[in-house]
């Protein structure tokens, strides 16, 4: 799964602004520790920007930003937020008791990208907002392979292909360090790569 990420030296941020984009991936992260906050499980959605490329190989490649979120549907919730943005409705009753994330994967969105820059002047792109595209504009299908990974699966091929830093944040959750059985240990077997069920419509599927 080849994916766009700073290997420094060279790293172009994703211009700020708004971009059509698509998720291609719905990562976990387990339930990881902060300094000033509750430990807490973490997600990661990454979208891929086939308006901004990168080269990758030698071929023109779309460029990737990624967010993480508290697994959390409560009301003041970050996740909750820019999935009513993004869904362009808000959440039954029935729904706020348990949605399967992962159904975003291979879902269009407009994405509003802000830039950040850090005590050492380097620029970073971080997303703002998530919304639902506009009526009339239409996203290409998705260019990455549809990824999907649950700290249940452990270091399996869908883990091997994500990227190494993520890869070591992964690492770091609770669920991985907890015990010798942990997902760290179990069998490397590669599972099925998962293909997005329907890229091609402008249509949010969940």
């Amino acid at each position: 799964m080849p994916i766009a990420k700073d290997s420094g030296g060279d790293f172009t941020p994703l211009p700020a602004g708004s971009h059509v984009a698509r998720c291609f991936a719905v990562v976990s992260l387990g339930t990881q520790q902060s300094p000033m906050f509750p430990a807490s499980f973490k997600v990661m959605l990454m979208f891929e920007v086939p308006g901004e490329t990168v080269v990758m190989d030698g071929k023109p490649a779309p460029m990737t930003i990624q967010k993480e979120y508290t697994l959390s549907l409560s009301e003041k919730a970050n996740l909750r937020r820019d999935l009513h943005s993004w869904r362009g409705r808000e959440f039954t009753a029935k729904e706020l008791d348990g949605f399967a994330v992962e159904t975003v994967c291979g879902a269009p969105c407009m994405l509003s990208v802000i830039h950040k820059t850090n005590q050492k002047n380097k620029t970073y792109a971080n997303i703002g907002s998530i919304s639902s595209l506009p009526k009339g504009v239409q996203c290409p299908p998705l260019w990455h392979k549809a990824v999907k990974y649950e700290i249940e699966q452990g270091a399996d091929a869908v883990f091997q292909s994500l990227p190494e830093w993520i890869q070591e944040k992964i690492k770091r959750c609770e669920e991985w360090t907890r015990t010798t059985d942990s997902p760290a240990g179990q069998s490397e077997e590669p599972e099925p790569e998962v293909e997005p069920e329907s890229t091609s419509g402008d249509s949010v599927p969940f």
